[in-house]
């Protein structure tokens, strides 16, 4: 067993041997009755005008082993908290008045366009997503890395006025996997020490008017982090066409979804946008996330024991 001194309020007593122990939040089913409650907005903080003030708006800067204050950063409440009342149950939107991580588009096209070296290129596509009448739609993907970077250098894509001007419809997805920058990679850690569970981080840049998947539902959970531009997301019921809600996400948002919520979202015809998608995948918990969330915390520094 492995004892976490501090974090009791996040990890029950150990099941009967040999089982280890777990989050509680690790094996909630993936397929819950997670609209018999309503989502819920949080109101946005009200912007000041002060230099001071805009400046305590910025988020700070991540420490490794950061773990309740992961999710308190994304959604303004702790890891219990938030698993009562909406993990794995009901969508929730945050508002905020600053993005969460700092990453914007020059950040993303720069990634895109080699700076961040051939490893982040490798998991990079394009989608576009044409609507064609009601119900009716078109799906175009390019998933290879030349046809993405022929894109990249014809329409020459360098700076966020160039994806304003020729970004010709298609949105990049970027797979980040555990964070393109220092603090992403933190946040990262301190995310999946918290819920013990494996996280990914995948980017999403759409030029505008534009919209990249067509309405589909992810077999994980999804926080989304507007980080510049907004964002129109359509929610809609287990029919895929009933309407659940209408939400536009403003830089610094947060919206959690819940695996198998049907959305698309699609960005304004007057400007790009730029959001992160953490993904979280609830299942099985094995030893393998429960070492790796011991890690995060400081190993043995955690006053913890392995037998």
């Amino acid at each position: 067993a492995i004892g976490f001194a501090g974090h009791a309020t996040a990890w029950t007593a150990a099941l009967p041997q040999p089982a280890l122990a777990i989050p509680r939040f690790a094996t909630r089913p993936l397929a819950g009755a997670r609209r018999s409650q309503p989502g819920t907005a949080a109101r946005r903080p009200s912007a000041r005008s002060s230099a001071a003030s805009r400046r305590a708006l910025e988020p700070p800067p991540y420490a490794a082993g950061e773990s309740h204050g992961a999710l308190a950063r994304l959604l303004g409440q702790g890891a219990d908290a938030f698993v009562d009342t909406s993990f794995g149950r009901s969508w929730v939107l945050t508002r905020w008045s600053s993005p969460r991580l700092r990453f914007g588009i020059q950040d993303c096209l720069d990634l895109l366009n080699g700076h961040g070296g051939e490893e982040m290129l490798k998991g990079v596509k394009l989608v576009k997503t044409i609507v064609l009448g009601p119900g009716d739609e078109a799906f175009e993907k390019v998933s290879h890395p030349g046809g993405v970077q022929d894109h990249l250098v014809a329409n020459r894509l360098h700076s966020p006025a160039d994806l304003l001007e020729r970004g010709d419809g298609w949105t990049f997805t970027s797979m980040l996997g555990s964070g393109a920058t220092g603090e992403m990679r933190d946040f990262h850690g301190g995310l999946w020490a918290a819920l013990g569970l494996p996280i990914g981080i995948n980017a999403y840049l759409t030029p505008p008017g534009a919209q990249g998947l067509s309405v589909h539902a992810d077999p994980h959970d999804v926080f989304v982090l507007q980080q510049a531009g907004t964002k129109d997301w359509t929610l809609f019921e287990d029919d895929y066409r009933t309407v659940q809600r209408e939400l536009t996400l403003q830089p610094g948002d947060v919206l959690y979804l819940p695996s198998g919520v049907p959305h698309c979202a699609a960005s304004p015809s007057n400007g790009s946008s730029l959001h992160l998608s953490v993904s979280v995948h609830r299942g099985p918990f094995c030893a393998a996330a429960l070492l790796a969330a011991w890690l995060e915390l400081g190993g043995g520094q955690a006053s913890g024991n392995v037998q």
